[in-house]
Formats: C-alpha cells, sequence, structure tokens
C-alpha cells in the first residue's frame, strides 16, 4: 500500500508556476513598458550623447520579489 500525497515536491511546485498552473499563462509580473526579449530600447540623446550611436535591446527579463 502506497502512502497518501500530502503535497508537492518543490519540483512539482516550481514547474507549475512556470507553466502558470495548467492554463498557460506563465509567470505573471509588472511590465509597465511591454518589453519582451529581443525588444528594441530606445536610449534618449539627453540620457547621454555617447550612446546615440548604438542599438540596444532586452536580452532578459528578471524579476525580484
Amino acid at each position: 500500500m502506497e502512502p497518501e500525497k500530502k503535497g508537492k515536491t518543490l519540483w512539482e511546485m516550481f514547474m507549475e508556476r512556470i507553466h502558470g498552473g495548467g492554463n498557460g499563462a506563465g509567470i505573471a509580473f509588472a511590465n509597465p513598458l511591454e518589453l519582451r526579449v529581443g525588444s528594441a530600447v530606445d536610449v534618449a540623446f539627453s540620457s547621454g550623447s555617447e550612446f546615440a550611436n548604438y542599438d540596444f535591446a532586452v536580452q532578459e527579463i528578471r524579476d525580484y520579489t
């Protein structure tokens, strides 16, 4: 006779969070600029004229809580 499962393993909780609990939503986080990985980022000329000739893009997104 197998003992009853009383909870989830850390791996199961992690995978559920990544996959949005089965609804495909993924991990929700605040993203007020609506940036995605690969999105171009504009740097204002007033923020530094030395950056005017460079192209910037989002490489990764992190959520710190």
